[in-house]
């Protein structure tokens, strides 16, 4: 996955935005909400990221809600 952090610098239009896709029926998604708290932790913990995120580091990260 692409580097938005210069790009998408709000916690809680990241989380609008996930869960908006995660959300989306038409898609066939019906998975819950993204909190604004949850993206602020992992964007923290990411913070000196310099490389990409591969499909298997996302889907590790646990579901919390």
């Amino acid at each position: 996955m692409l580097a938005w952090g210069s790009t998408l610098t709000n916690d809680e239009d990241i989380a609008a935005i996930l869960t908006c896709i995660r959300q989306n029926k038409e898609w066939g998604n019906h998975a819950s909400a993204v909190a604004t708290e949850t993206v602020r932790v992992i964007r923290e913990k990411a913070n000196d990221r310099i490389e990409h995120w591969t499909a298997r580091e996302l889907l590790e990260i646990p579901d919390t809600e």
